[in-house]
């Protein structure tokens, strides 16, 4: 079980156990006040119910939350030939993307959901953190024509051509995930008759020629970790889920690469 959802559970417990606390002592001491001379002592029975009115409609108030708020999860996708992974080639390359998929099973949406991946070697020492592109989310690509030289009979030769934009960027790295919805995000690349894999994230569409062999997000032949972590808000609380996966690099293939969660 994730530690956030332990913690909510642990809350949840004890704001019951304080509930039940007040109303013991409402019910026991609030009579025996009740029947004294002293003027002082009667006005007790007034502040404690006052006193617990607040605190039942407070902590009524933040178990509600906790029962309605997002319940997100993180899970590797099942090969699907043709599918996944995606196979994208031309007549010189050939590559693979490998894709995650959250769901969010919960009672309410989980907003501005954004995604932080951070990479592992098998001992355990970081080799780098990239952020999620969902897969929802258009490329930060522009196509146009440029052009590109003057002809001798004055007209204009153009090449309709690739540009990369990063002012696009942050409108895939975000989304509003509603309750019962899934999406998929890029997780890592697989290049055939590639000994490595590499880390995918939106901002290896700017390294311009590198078709995201990004050197700084390299995974080579082996056993390697990944930390994904999802930060949303739900209401005005700013909340987040983690998961941890392994990633094993077995070989020169498009489908060398295994993914699988992280037992604990």
């Amino acid at each position: 079980m994730n530690e956030s959802r332990k913690h909510e559970k642990g809350t949840i417990a004890s704001l019951l156990i304080v509930i039940s606390f007040i109303v013991l002592l409402y019910l026991n001491v609030v009579p025996q006040l009740q029947t004294t001379r002293n003027d002082t002592l009667q006005t007790f029975p007034f502040l404690i119910a006052v006193l617990t009115g607040i605190l039942i409609s407070l902590s009524s108030q933040i178990i509600w939350n906790l029962l309605v708020r997002p319940s997100l999860n993180i899970e590797s996708m099942p090969r699907v030939a043709g599918s996944e992974p995606a196979i994208h080639e031309t007549p010189s390359w050939k590559r693979a993307y490998y894709h995650l998929r959250v769901k969010n099973s919960g009672k309410s949406p989980a907003f501005n959901c954004r995604i932080r991946m951070n990479f592992y070697d098998s001992e355990g020492v970081k080799k780098f953190e990239i952020s999620g592109k969902w897969d929802r989310g258009s490329q930060p690509l522009v196509y146009q024509w440029v052009p590109k030289k003057w002809l001798q009979n004055g007209t204009i030769e153009s090449e309709y051509t690739e540009t990369p934009n990063d002012f696009l960027i942050p409108f895939s790295e975000s989304i509003d995930l509603y309750p019962s919805d899934s999406e998929s995000f890029g997780f890592i690349v697989k290049y055939d008759d590639d000994p490595d894999c590499y880390g995918f994230s939106a901002w290896g569409y700017l390294r311009f020629g590198l078709g995201h062999r990004i050197p700084e997000w390299k995974l080579s032949k082996g056993t390697h970790f990944a930390k994904v972590t999802l930060t949303y808000s739900s209401g005005s609380t700013g909340r987040k889920f983690s998961k941890e996966f392994k990633v094993e690099n077995l070989g020169r293939n498009l489908d060398s690469v295994a993914i699988s969660d992280v037992k604990k």
